[in-house]
């Protein structure tokens, strides 16, 4: 993908330089399908609440490919529109909500601090290093699951993107060991699929 964002070096104390293009982009996907980008923040907004548009891989245009499977096969809140996505987000907001996560403001920035302290001296890649190990260990902490199992879940989240149809359909698989067991630590529900992480208790 033709990405509008710039990468360039720059100290944490400088300001992020604006999009170049403006606040929407054209561009192409792989294999050139043409798609915008939007860049601003309350334009974003505006797009996500806008029923004209939709989450469902299966309405993705020809041509675009590597997306995770339809709602048809794999209902979740990045591919159920409508009333299906608002039944999802009602059920996720208990545990997601600025009330639920404020108990865990100091363990995330703990977490954050930790990363980059673990990042050394010198210059550092933040998108390669931090952008996708932080938002994963801070889930897993709010859910409780077992800190191990933070590698498993970077290395899932990049799998996603091969290019290897296999390696991406697996990645989005059910979070089970390969006996289909729940992981060390979660507590699981059985469903037809099989098991599914349930809510841990303590979480309000």
């Amino acid at each position: 993908m033709t990405c509008p964002f710039t990468a360039r070096t720059r100290s944490l104390s400088e300001p992020d330089p604006a999009p170049a293009g403006g606040p929407v982009v054209p561009t192409t996907l792989p294999g050139g399908p043409a798609v915008w980008v939007v860049t601003e923040e309350a334009l974003a907004r505006r797009v996500l609440t806008d029923p004209r548009f939709a989450e469902d891989p299966a309405l993705a245009p020809p041509g675009v490919t590597d997306l995770e499977p339809p709602a048809s096969e794999r209902l979740s809140l990045t591919t159920a529109d409508g009333a299906g996505h608002a039944r999802l987000r009602r059920a996720h907001a208990p545990l997601l909500s600025a009330r639920a996560l404020a108990p865990y403001a100091g363990r995330i920035r703990s977490l954050a601090a930790g990363l980059l302290d673990g990042l050394g001296p010198g210059e550092v890649d933040l998108t390669e290093d931090v952008t996708i190990r932080y938002p994963l260990a801070v889930v897993l902490e709010v859910v409780g699951a077992p800190a191990g199992l933070l590698d498993d879940a970077v290395a899932a989240c990049r799998a996603m993107w091969s290019a290897d149809p296999a390696v991406a359909g697996a990645a989005f698989g059910p979070s089970t060991s390969p006996d289909g067991r729940c992981p060390p630590g979660l507590r699981c529900s059985s469903t037809s699929g099989g098991s599914t992480p349930a809510r841990p208790t303590g979480i309000r």
